[in-house]
């Protein structure tokens, strides 16, 4: 999980929820980018920033976020009323969950119409909604097209993986997603194969914590508060 503590998922929750967005769509252009982990963290300091919040998880090939907060797939589907009572507690936590859709018909997730119904009315109640979807353009029959669920919601986050995604993949990403009317608010950049200066140095330092645990804390500092070892490359 992300700590909600990070100065850079404070930017992203003010760059969508503090220009307005209500609901916020959380996607990529392929599996694996962390999708689901800043889903997560944003929902979270949603409810520490004392909103009402609910995560929904539409992910149906990987529903990572139910899985990480142990909960099962509900029944739900759009226009049925069956939402309400699909929405979960994850323990521990001050937000609602509405699980990935157990048996689910994608199709019946493409009507623009009934998905904003979902958010504007069915979740009236809820201050923020973010939303973990699916890949944008590694989804299979069996997925909710990510771009349906974007173009329903207020403002679409793309997070990319540096050094594993390719320009052309998020390309055809962005361009599927403003083909279907999506808000998209801008891109997080997951830098977890691409760690900064800083970061490899500090993972040198921390072998010598164990033998000298002053010097170690000293140099960790030094190298934190240094710009330019901190500069992502």
């Amino acid at each position: 999980m992300l700590p909600i503590h990070y100065p850079e998922l404070d930017l992203i929750f003010r760059q969508t929820v503090g220009k307005g967005a209500r609901s916020v769509c959380i996607t990529a252009a392929n599996a694996g980018e962390g999708v689901s982990t800043l889903a997560l963290a944003l929902a979270q300091l949603g409810a520490a920033a004392d909103l009402e919040t609910l995560l929904v998880d539409v992910n149906l090939p990987r529903p990572s976020a139910s899985i990480a907060l142990g909960l099962k797939r509900m029944r739900w589907s759009p226009g049925d009323g069956s939402v309400q009572n699909a929405i979960a507690n994850a323990e521990g936590m001050s937000l609602g969950v509405l699980p990935a859709p157990a048996g689910a018909d994608p199709l019946a997730f493409r009507d623009p119409v009934k998905l904003r119904r979902i958010f504007e009315v069915d979740l009236d109640g809820y201050d923020l909604i973010v939303v973990d979807t699916s890949p944008v353009n590694s989804t299979p029959g069996s997925a909710i097209p990510a771009e349906a669920i974007a173009a329903a919601c207020d403002a679409t986050v793309i997070v990319v993986l540096t050094g594993v995604s390719s320009e052309h993949a998020v390309r055809t990403a962005v361009e599927r997603l403003t083909a279907s009317g999506a808000t998209i608010f801008g891109a997080v950049f997951n830098d977890r194969f691409n760690p900064c200066l800083a970061d490899e140095l500090c993972r040198e330092v921390n072998r010598i914590a164990r033998f000298a645990p002053r010097l170690s804390a000293r140099l960790r500092r030094r190298i934190l508060g240094s710009t330019i070892l901190n500069l992502q490359m």
